[in-house]
């Protein structure tokens, strides 16, 4: 059996990098073997092409391309080999990420960035992606108190404001492969709907 591919998506302050240990425990409960990863990173050139966009004022179109070669790395290098060994792989963000920041947020061509990323993925998708939809304000808030924020934590509200059409959006088109957890509930009830969403999907897999 391959394994199964599993990105969470949401925009700043959702929570999806804490709950994503989260989920990570429950497939290990499960007894399959998980890996937790992230984008952009996972492998150490796609950590240093991190670096380089985190760290710098990056023209929009570079960016694109420098994200979809991280991609490119990560998938060869990390994703598509344990998953092909059976293994599950939790991504923190993945493609949807791209078109959210860099197609709402920059105001690239959308197609040309899915283009971009087409090339790069030769076809690999997520098995599932976990929308964590949170208030717009309410993320902010939370992101605010952290100690230290990077580049893409540090926007506008009105940029956040199109990354969170943008993921509204998305899940709006592919209700199958894009299901929404409600990040504005506390940890204990978000936790409660991610057991409930992954017992769905285990039985949808026959897992």
């Amino acid at each position: 059996m391959n394994g199964k591919f599993i990105t969470i998506e949401g925009i700043d302050g959702s929570g999806k990098s804490t709950m994503s240990h989260y989920i990570v425990n429950k497939i290990k409960e499960r007894g399959y073997d998980v890996i937790l990863t992230r984008e952009p990173g996972g492998t150490d050139i796609s950590e240093m092409i991190r670096k380089i966009i985190l760290d710098n004022e990056i023209d929009p179109k570079t960016e694109v391309l420098l994200f979809a070669a991280s991609r490119r790395e990560h998938l060869v290098k990390k994703i598509k080999p344990a998953l092909e060994k059976g293994i599950f792989v939790v991504c923190d963000r993945f493609l949807d990420s791209s078109i959210a920041y860099q197609s709402y947020g920059r105001g690239l061509d959308e197609k040309k960035i899915i283009n971009i990323n087409d090339y790069a993925l030769n076809g690999i998708k997520p098995d599932v992606t976990l929308y964590f939809d949170v208030d717009l304000e309410r993320g902010l808030e939370r992101t605010q108190k952290r100690e230290k924020n990077n580049k893409l934590d540090s926007q506008s509200l009105e940029f956040y404001g199109k990354i969170k059409n943008a993921y509204d959006n998305l899940y709006k088109k592919e209700p199958n492969r894009i299901k929404r957890v409600d990040a504005n509930l506390e940890i204990n009830e978000v936790e409660k709907e991610l057991d409930n969403l992954l017992e769905s999907l285990f039985r949808k897999w026959k897992i």
